[in-house]
């Protein structure tokens, strides 16, 4: 999913406006990449260091007088990192998305003929065919 999220991204921002299925399928991808990475990847990393590592509130990690640092401690603060990472990336997704390309910009065609032709367009945005 995050590899067609980042084809997706290369791919330059149409003239055209989005329909509204091709709206609902970016709502639903983004939708599940934020349950994977919110609600999945974390839950399987405390699953994880629990069962196999045994990273529990009984193992010690780092005693010292004033702080006593244990396994559990150091299992949340990996889940904490693994939240921020995903809220870095999803900023960071974000500013891509918006800051694309459109296809001019990245070598369209750029003809008088086709400039006109778009921007002939009637009062409710739709394009206009015949002459008035």
């Amino acid at each position: 999913m995050v590899g067609l999220t980042g084809y997706i991204l290369t791919v330059p921002r149409s003239d055209k406006p989005t329909t509204w299925a091709q709206n609902m399928a970016g709502a639903v991808l983004v939708f599940a990449l934020f349950l994977l990475a919110y609600g999945v990847v974390p839950s399987e990393w405390i699953i994880f260091a629990n069962a196999y590592l045994r990273w529990d509130e009984a193992n010690v990690l780092l005693e010292t007088y004033p702080i006593t640092m244990t396994k559990a401690v150091a299992r949340d603060i990996v889940a904490v990192g693994i939240y921020v990472f995903f809220l870095v990336a999803n900023v960071v997704m974000f500013v891509m998305w918006q800051n694309r390309k459109t296809a001019e910009e990245k070598g369209g065609d750029s003809s008088d003929e086709a400039a006109s032709a778009t921007s002939a367009t009637s009062a409710y945005g739709r394009p206009v065919t015949k002459k008035v």
